[in-house]
């Protein structure tokens, strides 16, 4: 049989036998035979040993001692391939019997030198000379320090194909283009193929749950080593545990939803993805979906209903016996923990309704709408609420409006603006001439003290008319007597009332005497003379006192109640 010339790592210490087959010759300058076996270059690479091709190898042989002159021998050989055995046979002249020689040997393969071998012979025409050659690595990586093997102390699936990676340095630094081999420690359990000196691929026998090591050599028997772990590929899933729970809807379920994958040994399968799907209902899951299952294989969410009824999920793992699980979520309403009114302060005028809402929650704060509160008010003569939290108006003040629920309750304040009065501007004013107009205007004042602007007709009267009367409409008041004239405004929509005091406080203007001129009396005979006291329009202003005088006592005299007597013939002022 024919095979390539290859070399395996093992074979460092190579045997070449170096004979000479002229046993005729004698004499200096005689010729002899050199035959060198090659056959520890032609060993095929051992599992798990470098694969280097070798094309060619390289002969010198070398007188020694050493000079400048040109080698015995120095052939190259071809093989395109080579034989399972070869020996090189060449004649070698001899300038004495027996004489030492200088054996090199060289191992090319792509132009590249691989090997070396160097030794010393005695080459004889009367006995075969057998040297023992060290054969030494020179190729790429002779000078490695460290190689490794990755990836490290994985688990892979049966039948799957798991790529390996190679990393040959020298310090830090790493060295391309070295032939290492890959092998495994066992066989029966995965195939290791190894497509060029620094990759391969490793795929792990199916049905299997067990360990292998992988080893990787270079030529100068640096080595390293990792662990497979098999496992068969995932075969089915199985529901764990999570089902047929109760939950307050937008409330995490107390145990998590749980499947696990299985293979086909029943062992937990790492590392599939698992789909979470809601097929009834609504609800959303932490972790997200999808989800891979842990180093047992197990799968495990939370789910967080947000619709009440019932929720169904559905866990896939596509081509999985028992894919997919289903699981059944009972989604309840919780209990009232929580009442929120809204608004919380209103104003309304009295007469128009005013609407309240209250919101009822649980503990997680989920909306209840399956209970009703009930409402009351605190001053039901202010405003009265129905069962729907409608409050009525009756009366200006305040009131607190109450939804309660479940023990629970919330409080709202509404308050009734409504007119109270007219106030009259101006409200209390002195006047100090009878027949004087004062103009009075009203606005309508609300419980807030704030002026009602709109939908007021206000209408004037006098209850004194003596004193005061008043223009109805405009409010125009006149003044006709002395003492204290009052103004009563109505606002004739909301019926309310205001009043303004006119005070008539007459301020004398000037003294009309009665007669107005003169009186004749005789001596010693009297005249009454008559004062009154008037405002500036001329009206008379009861009850004053006068001071009375003569400025020509000689002629006449006048006494404190006017009465004037004569004293002698003559005229004088009084």
């Amino acid at each position: 049989m024919r095979r390539s010339l290859r070399i395996g790592a093992g074979f460092i210490l190579a045997f070449l036998i170096v004979t000479c087959t002229d046993k005729s010759v004698t004499g200096l300058r005689e010729r002899g035979t050199a035959a060198l076996n090659l056959s520890a270059f032609q060993s095929g690479p051992q599992p798990g040993m470098p694969d280097i091709p070798i094309d060619s190898v390289r002969v010198v042989l070398d007188r020694l001692p050493l000079t400048a002159t040109a080698p015995a021998i120095d052939t190259v050989i071809r093989f395109t391939p080579a034989p399972d055995t070869m020996t090189l046979d060449v004649n070698v002249p001899l300038d004495k019997d027996p004489e030492n020689f200088q054996l090199t040997v060289l191992a090319y393969g792509g132009g590249t030198v691989w090997y070396r071998a160097i030794d010393t012979t005695a080459v004889s025409s009367g006995k075969p000379a057998t040297p023992l050659l060290a054969v030494k690595y020179v190729g790429p990586g002779a000078g490695a320090t460290s190689v490794t093997l990755a990836p490290r102390d994985t688990t892979v699936t049966g039948g799957q194909t798991t790529p390996l990676r190679v990393t040959v340095d020298s310090g830090a630094t790493a060295i391309s283009n070295v032939p290492v081999g890959i092998l495994s420690g066992d066989t029966t359990k995965g195939k290791v193929t190894q497509p060029t000196f620094t990759t391969g691929s490793f795929v792990g026998k199916s049905g299997i749950r067990d360990s292998v090591w992988l080893y990787v050599e270079t030529p100068t028997h640096l080595r390293d080593s990792t662990r497979i772990h098999i496992v068969p590929p995932p075969a089915q899933i199985v529901k764990i545990s999570g089902d047929s729970q109760s939950v307050i809807v937008n409330g995490t379920a107390a145990a998590p939803l749980a499947v696990r994958v299985e293979d086909a040994l029943n062992g937990g399968s790492p590392g599939v993805s698992v789909a979470w799907s809601v097929t009834q209902g609504s609800a959303t899951f932490t972790p997200p979906s999808p989800v891979v299952s842990d180093t047992g294989g197990y799968v495990r969410v939370n789910v967080t209903p947000s619709s009440l009824g019932t929720v169904k999920v559905q866990a896939t793992a596509s081509g999985l016996t028992g894919s997919p699980v289903t699981f059944t979520v009972s989604v309840l309403a919780g209990i009232v923990h929580q009442v929120i009114v809204a608004p919380k302060v209103d104003t309304v005028a009295k007469g128009v309704a005013a609407q309240f809402t209250a919101t009822l929650k649980d503990s997680l704060g989920n909306v209840i709408s399956t209970v009703k509160p009930v409402w009351t008010s605190t001053n039901v003569a202010v405003a009265t609420v129905d069962s729907t939290g409608l409050a009525t108006t009756l009366a200006g003040d305040s009131t607190y409006i109450i939804a309660s629920a479940g023990g629970f309750a919330d409080t709202a304040r509404l308050f009734v603006r409504a007119p109270i009065k007219v106030a009259l501007s101006p409200s209390d004013t002195v006047i100090t001439s009878i027949g004087d107009s004062v103009h009075l205007t009203g606005v309508v004042l609300t419980n807030f003290g704030d002026t009602v602007k709109t939908a007021t007709v206000i209408r004037f009267a006098s209850t004194v008319p003596s004193v005061v009367t008043v223009n109805a409409v405009t409010g125009e008041a006149h003044l006709v007597g002395a003492g204290n004239g009052v103004v009563l405004a109505t606002d004739t929509i909301s019926k309310v009332t205001g009043t303004a005091t006119l005070r008539v406080n007459q301020k004398v203007f000037g003294i009309v005497n009665t007669p107005p001129d003169s009186v004749e009396v005789g001596v010693n005979g009297q005249a009454q003379i008559l004062a009154t006291a008037t405002d500036k329009n001329g009206h008379p202003i009861p009850g004053k006192t006068f001071g009375w005088l003569t400025r020509n006592p000689a002629i006449a005299t006048v006494n404190q109640s006017g009465v004037v007597t004569g004293v002698t013939i003559g005229a004088g002022p009084t």
